[in-house]
């Protein structure tokens, strides 16, 4: 018998997603290790929504307005961070632990080692360290792929997760990713599957509107070394 079936993040993952939409896109290169989460896109949903109501001084509710000001305002997640928040809250679920404590950093110099303690996300889970060789195994057959699984984009310069994998008798069909990027902000991004013996690369990936680089287009840059990552210190779903 035929069976469709579609897999998706657990309902904590989801959460932080949904608390996340219609956060545009922000990263502050200098500095950002000395300064608050919330400035330097790295703050949770929660802390960066009272940074704006601090700032106009009443909460907005509508997502057009809230995301104007956001962006006015120097406000927003990057990338590594969203990634970051929704594997924390599906990490922390199951095993009461934090995500940095199975993400590793390895450094001899003691004033990185205690940053990458004291401010992990910004210190120790950027892009290159979610989804480098020290943390995470590739895959590289498209059936193999699960949701949880990361996307490296640019040679480790951007980072997406997986959110739901649609299957046909047992074979990948489509595959939606979300991820925080430039231009489109928080957003999600859909590959449907043409040709599984084909590398990713070569499948139908949809534009996202608004996006400043689109994610085929990162994908293809330094493409050797990007790809399919799972994480290898836990299993997130089973």
């Amino acid at each position: 018998m035929k069976k469709n079936i579609t897999y998706k993040l657990p309902k904590e993952g989801e959460e932080v997603y949904n608390k996340f939409k219609n956060f545009p896109y922000y990263i502050h290169k200098s500095g950002a290790r000395l300064q608050k989460y919330t400035v330097v896109g790295k703050g949770s949903p929660e802390a960066i929504e009272k940074r704006l109501q601090d700032i106009v001084k009443k909460r907005i509710e509508n997502p057009t307005e809230k995301y104007k000001l956001m962006q006015e305002n120097k406000l927003g997640i990057d990338c590594s961070g969203f990634v970051s928040y929704i594997l924390d809250a599906i990490v922390y679920k199951k095993t009461g632990n934090h995500i940095w404590k199975y993400i590793k950093k390895p450094t001899i110099n003691p004033i990185k080692v205690i940053a990458h303690k004291i401010r992990p996300i910004s210190s120790k889970l950027n892009a290159a360290t979610l989804t480098s060789d020290i943390n995470t195994i590739k895959i590289n057959n498209i059936n193999d792929i699960k949701v949880g699984d990361l996307i490296r984009f640019n040679g480790g310069a951007h980072v997406a997760i997986i959110s739901q994998v649609e299957c046909f008798n047992n074979r990948v069909k489509s595959i939606k990713y979300i991820h925080s990027t430039e231009g489109a902000g928080v957003s999600e991004g859909i590959i449907k599957i043409k040709d599984d013996t084909k590398p990713l690369e070569m499948q139908e990936w949809k534009d996202i509107n608004g996006a400043k680089f689109q994610p085929l287009y990162l994908f293809k840059k330094k493409v050797n070394n990007n790809g399919i990552r799972r994480l290898k210190y836990i299993n997130l779903f089973e």
